[in-house]
């Protein structure tokens, strides 16, 4: 038998604890919520995970989850409102609903789409969702009508724009694409100019996809191990992996933000940004060497087609806060055009 390196084994730790839920690095999302029912994307992992707490705070009628079995469609036919006759919905109601026995969501996952149903004589109201930010992954089904968000900044990506660099998800009807998006009454309404359409980042569509696909978008964002960039004691190196899908070279820009405050309960609090080194080749030298340099508060570099930049990080731990406390922060990945990406960072 071959003996366990120590990187596998800390990565195989990390692996572990990425499934549980992450304590760190705070990010609020603002969430516009309508009398009726709401498709949401949450990008952010909520601190508190039942959904009792999460949606303490809102005028909620219900709540539904699409769960299809891994192998699976997500939808044979076109989209239809949530029932709880289809097995494939999770659903949750408030504990003061006569319903409430018969709730099968019981916890909340960043990453995912809900619908949430508000009385139809409530208050339009934003929703303020505090949490871990959540890397986009995605395993799309084969001949399928597939609930998720998609990672963009607001404003700015079309659906053509998006998945113009996927074979398998298209966006036309001349290439049978398909692709809708919830109204107020649950029903899906088909979007028949997706290049006119701009993607809102906290809104869940129904997306059709073709093939079994993993495309996360023309620039794809991924670590080493893990859902989160972290530096216990005894790491120092961790690498992010940022690859361009498209067919054509990408400036992508990587920045550095600060983390919220924690929330509280259970959260270590905020000791201070994790100040960062990034390391590249010292062309200087020659042969050129690998050299560490701090990172800047704003880092780019063109990507060519195919391509991965390997974005190895390290913490300056001498320059950390908080003697030994926890320093978080977050590091926003986007190539200006059609992706953003934000990643946890924290450093003990």
């Amino acid at each position: 038998m071959k003996p366990i390196s120590v990187f596998a084994a800390f990565a195989s730790l990390f692996l572990l604890t990425s499934l549980l839920p992450c304590r760190g690095q705070w990010l609020t999302e603002q969430i516009a919520l309508t009398p009726g029912w709401n498709a949401v994307y949450l990008s952010v992992q909520p601190n508190a995970t039942n959904c009792a707490a999460v949606f303490a705070s809102l005028p909620v009628e219900a709540v539904w989850c699409w769960n299809p079995p891994l192998r699976a469609a997500q939808f044979q036919d076109n989209p239809q409102q949530p029932s709880a006759r289809r097995p494939d919905w999770l659903y949750w109601r408030p504990e003061s609903s006569p319903q409430a026995f018969l709730n099968s969501l019981r916890w909340v996952q960043g990453g995912r789409g809900y619908l949430i149903k508000l009385a139809t004589n409530a208050t339009p109201l934003t929703w303020s969702v505090k949490g871990t930010p959540v890397l986009f992954r995605r395993e799309w089904k084969a001949g399928a009508m597939n609930f998720t968000g998609l990672p963009v900044a607001a404003n700015t990506t079309s659906f053509v724009d998006f998945f113009q660099a996927s074979s398998a998800i298209g966006t036309m009807r001349a290439n049978n694409g398909e692709i809708s998006q919830v109204n107020a009454a649950g029903q899906g309404v088909r979007l028949f100019t997706p290049a006119r359409v701009t993607i809102q980042p906290t809104v869940a569509y129904w997306i059709l996809s073709h093939d079994a696909t993993d495309y996360a978008g023309s620039v794809r964002v991924t670590l080493d191990y893990g859902s989160v960039v972290t530096f216990p004691a005894g790491i120092s190196a961790r690498h992010v992996l940022i690859r361009n899908e498209s067919a054509a070279a990408r400036t992508v820009t990587v920045r550095s933000l600060a983390s919220e405050s924690a929330p509280g309960f259970q959260s270590p609090a905020v000791a201070g940004a994790v100040p960062l080194n990034y390391r590249e080749l010292d062309w200087s030298q020659s042969p050129p060497q690998k050299v560490y340099r701090a990172l800047d508060p704003v880092l780019s570099r063109s990507v060519a087609a195919g391509a991965t930049w390997d974005l190895e990080l390290s913490p300056s731990r001498a320059q950390m806060a908080g003697g030994g406390a926890r320093c978080q922060s977050l590091l926003e990945v986007s190539d200006g055009a059609t992706v953003r990406q934000v990643v946890g960072v924290w450093a003990e």
